[in-house]
């Protein structure tokens, strides 16, 4: 072998000694930051997840000061999948400027929570009725609290203990 070869084989030596430790240098910090991203994404979609609980008294606020309260009794099941549509173009317009993302966990995340809202919204109008007399009417609070019971699930015109 000729000290050329000798000297080029120490200097690949060199080289990967350095690449080697820049590879474990790189993947520590790789493994904290995904730890963050995960805190950051869980985060997020928790977020999203509240403005869909949010969006459901939006929409409702919406339609009764544009149209009035309406006949919520007639089709139960039509009156609740406008509340959802309508609480689901409110959410995805929130999420998308409040948290500037829009993928799929960020979507099911406001499914979760239009239908928790959809089908619990009652149980806080019975809790708190002076505050929803404020915003909506005593007409509308009347209007949910006869026919649905406290700590209730209502789905399309049925309440689920």
């Amino acid at each position: 072998m000729m000290w050329q070869d000798e000297v080029f084989v120490e200097r690949l030596s060199r080289l990967d000694e350095n690449h080697m430790r820049r590879k474990s240098m790189k993947s520590r910090s790789a493994v904290s930051a995904k730890k963050t991203l995960d805190v950051r994404r869980v985060a997020s979609i928790s977020g999203a997840g509240m403005i869909g609980l949010l969006s459901v008294p939006l929409s409702r606020l919406a339609m009764f000061h544009s149209q009035g309260l309406g006949n919520s009794s007639a089709n139960p099941e039509l009156v609740m999948a406008i509340d959802g549509l309508f609480a689901f173009c409110i959410a995805l317009f929130l999420v998308r400027m409040v948290l500037s993302v829009s993928c799929i966990h960020h979507m099911m995340g406001q499914v979760a929570g239009i239908w928790i809202a959809l089908t619990t919204m009652h149980n806080f109008v019975h809790a708190y009725p002076e505050f929803w007399v404020q915003a909506f009417s005593a007409e509308w609070v009347a209007r949910i609290i006869l026919p649905t019971d406290t700590g209730t699930l209502y789905l399309a015109g049925t309440g689920f203990p």
